[in-house]
Parts: structure tokens; C-alpha cells; sequence
């Protein structure tokens, strides 16, 4: 399961503050945990730069500015690229943190990085915080967005997969737990259609 992420900028409107992130030096951090062979020199060299532009800002800004969590964004971006999810979702908490503190937890900044951070949780395997996630990621969606956006569209894919995901292993299709939850799934997945198509 791979997914693209628009970019903060794209989906709220934000213009960044004008400075250059890469044009001071800066002390650059191993934020990957060590490398992946299979990581070629390009995407090697992204991360130092992210990560130096990263420590710049929080010398500069202070740890709650919102270019530093701008730049946590793409530090994500970097790590969802290289499949290091957990590393991914750690970057999204912290700029979830800095967009609540700046714009208030009813923001469009914070409600697409909840939505990405349920993704990120399914990646890792962590169902339940992502089950939670989704459905914090809903109510503020619809406070934020109202009922006719991307965002909407978002949560309500992702509360389907983790609907069908919820049931066990162990639980056979016709039992009355998995006729339930994919019930609920189908309802779910046909006004999630539906919306998609108002979107276009």
C-alpha cells in the first residue's frame, strides 16, 4: 500500500516564509537510523539536506514555528518515500504538534497531517491507533472541510479498509461479525464514491 501525499502548501494554501532552507550550513543528524544500501546517492544527499534545513529552522524559529514543521513534512515525504514509516509518522506528530500550538487543532494543517499519520499507522500494522486516529481525523474533517472535500473523501476510504481489516483472522466470512463490518464498509465505501464523484 503506497500512497502520495499533496503537500501542505497545495491543500491549505501555504506560501512557506520566503527564505531558502539549503543556502546556511548547518549540523546535519543520521534521522534514518542508519542507511539502506538500496537507497541510491540522490535520495542519500535529500536527507541530509532536509535534516540540515530542520536543525536551521529550529536554531533560527524556535521549535514551534511553522517552516519547522514545514519541514518535518518533508522530511516525512523522504521517509514514506524509502518505506520508513515509523520514522514518517514521528515527523508527522511533531508538525501535528506545531500546526494545533499555531493555527488551533481545527485547522486544515492539522487535519491532513492526522490523515496521513492514519495512513502511516496501517503501514506499521498499528490498527487500533489508526482506527483512532481515523476517527479523530473525521470529526475535525468535517468541522474543518464540511461535507463536500478530498479530505472527507480520505478519511472515509481509510475507515473502510480499517473496517475490513478489523475483522479476525479467525472470523469466518458469514459469521455475524464479518457481515457487520463489511456492511458498514459497503455503506461507508458507496458514500465515499459518491463524494469522490461530487469532487470532480
Amino acid at each position: 500500500m503506497r500512497c502520495t501525499r499533496p503537500s501542505i502548501e497545495e491543500e491549505a494554501g501555504g506560501d512557506g516564509d520566503g527564505d531558502s532552507e539549503d543556502e546556511e550550513e548547518g549540523g546535519a543528524e543520521d534521522e534514518a537510523g542508519g542507511g539502506d544500501a538500496s537507497t541510491d546517492a540522490g535520495v542519500a544527499g535529500a536527507l541530509q539536506l532536509l535534516t540540515r534545513a530542520k536543525t536551521i529552522r529550529a536554531a533560527k524559529q524556535g521549535g514551534d514555528h511553522p517552516a519547522l514543521a514545514r519541514c518535518l513534512m518533508k522530511l516525512a515525504d523522504y521517509f514514506w518515500l524509502v518505506d520508513r514509516y515509523d520514522k514518517a509518522l514521528s515527523a508527522y506528530e511533531e508538525a501535528m504538534r506545531i500546526f494545533a500550538l499555531v493555527n488551533g487543532e481545527r485547522s486544515k494543517e492539522v487535519v491532513m497531517v492526522c490523515n496521513w499519520s492514519v495512513h502511516a499507522l496501517i503501514l506499521l500494522g498499528n490498527m487500533p491507533e489508526a482506527a483512532k486516529a481515523n476517527e479523530r481525523g473525521l470529526a475535525l474533517c468535517k468541522a474543518v472541510f464540511g461535507d463536500l472535500s478530498y479530505e472527507l473523501w480520505r478519511c472515509m476510504t481509510g475507515k473502510v479498509y480499517l473496517i475490513q481489516r478489523s475483522v479476525g483472522p479467525d472470523a469466518s466470512a458469514t459469521s455475524t461479525e464479518a457481515r457487520k463490518a463489511f456492511s458498514l464498509a459497503e455503506r461507508i465505501e458507496t458514500h465515499a464514491t459518491i463524494l469522490y464523484g461530487n469532487l470532480q
